[in-house]
């Protein structure tokens, strides 16, 4: 377990972050000194719909601080925010869906916020109108054409594998429990392993240039935020709700984490995984390439990437907890152990993350690892789950602006006001090592 002084510094420093996060001048100054800051300002939007760059994902901190303290006003700041992202509703035509940026996230912040359901009916409801219309469109389009994805499609961040997974968490609604048979039926689809798979990104769908240029033929991609591990943990969580689809999903849920075990990229310490596996052509077709044959096809070998929530094995490593816990498989639960194991073995070099902030940085690593001590009680868990804390709480930073910058490549120190990667994002994993309640905000992350 976490000593009770270093719960009582984490709370300390959540608390603060939140006091700043309801400072809207705060927050706008923020977001200021983030486009000003960034060596990649094309990233950096703020809109008030998101919860990775925007209000609803400030409401989602505030939520998480409402839960554990009903008493302190928390929801009332909250309250301003979702305001903020109601109104920015108005007059769109097509609301984007996804967790991080639509409908989706949305909902789910809503809810947690609703003091089980006695609050926003109204707003909830019309968030629900409109998300299960979009989600059904969405799934039944995805479906129609399942050889020709981008990762947006059907990715955690703004494709439906997150939009499943905040949905499950809302089907206390008819309407939203009807809309997600269409979405669970284009997961089945995305995660099929048979040939090539169909989550195979060809390379004029590859957004990232320099990604684009490494993979010249495709590939697929095995981070949480953007490839096969987000749909094979919503489906787990589908399952696990119930959702079985004549076997279907049960199949899905094996293919994806056999996949994803015959495609490991170990390093000295242990399990790990790359960003993507490349495709080629061999004999005539497409296929994915295993990682031993890497090298002989392209001249140097498939490396691991870092050691985070969005790309590497603690993403991965979840994925495959939850899909063995949904089974009740030991096979992947020993494997997502076996990962996180490697993970704790590894110097801070080797994780190759320094930023204190979620998405690639070391409160999303830290969360994780904690997620995995809570669900099992491991000593050593614990253990590697303190070390990590003390990390977190060495990178607070109280002159900053929200009290803890994103490290950027050459030094860079960037005061992001945005939950996916900012300070807001770093004090909802603070509270989740300060306070008992389950952290219930991590599943617009796929993690629980």
């Amino acid at each position: 377990m976490i000593e009770a002084t270093a719960r009582d510094r984490a709370l300390e420093i959540a608390r603060e972050v939140g006091r700043r996060t309801c400072d809207r001048e705060r927050i706008a100054r923020a977001v200021a000194f983030n486009r000003k800051q960034t060596a990649f300002p094309e990233g950096a939007h703020w809109s008030a719909l998101s919860v990775a760059q925007g209000e609803v994902g400030l409401a989602l901190l505030l939520a998480c601080l409402d839960a554990s303290f009903p008493e302190d006003g928390w929801d009332r700041q909250a309250h301003g925010y979702l305001q903020s992202a109601a109104q920015s509703l108005e007059g769109m035509a097509s609301p984007p869906i996804g967790a991080f940026g639509g409908l989706a996230g949305l909902s789910l912040v809503v809810d947690l916020l609703s003091r089980g359901g006695t609050r926003y009916r109204r707003l909830q409801g019309e968030i629900d109108t409109a998300l299960a219309k979009s989600a059904r469109d969405a799934g039944e389009q995805l479906h129609s054409n399942v050889h020709d994805l981008s990762v947006h499609q059907f990715d955690a961040i703004s494709g439906l594998a997150g939009t499943a997974a905040c949905m499950l968490a809302r089907q206390d609604t008819d309407e939203l429990a009807n809309a997600l048979a269409p979405v669970i039926e284009a997961l089945c689809a995305v995660a099929s392993v048979d040939g090539l798979p169909a989550w195979y990104t060809p390379p004029e769908r590859i957004a990232n240039p320099d990604m684009r240029a490494e993979f010249a033929e495709g590939n697929l991609n095995c981070g949480l935020a953007h490839g096969i591990p987000g749909p094979l943990a919503a489906l787990a969580l589908a399952y696990k709700a119930g959702m079985h689809n004549n076997g279907l999903v049960e199949e899905r849920i094996r293919g994806g984490a056999d996949w994803l075990l015959a495609h490991r990229v170990d390093d000295a310490w242990g399990t790990n995984w790359p960003a993507a596996i490349p495709v080629a052509t061999v004999g005539g077709a497409r296929r994915a390439i295993l990682p031993q044959e890497v090298h002989a096809h392209f001249g140097k070998p498939l490396h691991p990437t870092h050691a985070a929530w969005c790309y590497g094995s603690p993403g991965v490593a979840r994925a495959l907890w939850l899909a063995g816990d949904a089974l009740d498989e030991p096979r992947y639960r020993d494997a997502a152990l076996e990962a996180v194991r490697a993970i704790c073995a590894r110097p801070w070099q080797a994780r190759q993350i320094s930023s204190p902030t979620f998405c690639h940085g070391v409160s999303g690593l830290a969360h994780i690892v904690l997620r995995f001590a809570q669900d099992t009680d491991l000593p050593w868990l614990w253990e590697a789950s303190r070390a990590m804390l003390d990390m977190l709480l060495e990178l607070y930073e109280p002159d900053s602006v929200l009290g803890f910058r994103a490290h950027e490549p050459e030094g860079r120190r960037i005061d992001r006001p945005g939950f996916l990667d900012g300070a807001p994002g770093v004090a909802a994993a603070l509270l989740a090592f300060a306070t008992d309640r389950a952290p219930c905000w991590d599943r617009v992350f796929l993690l629980s």
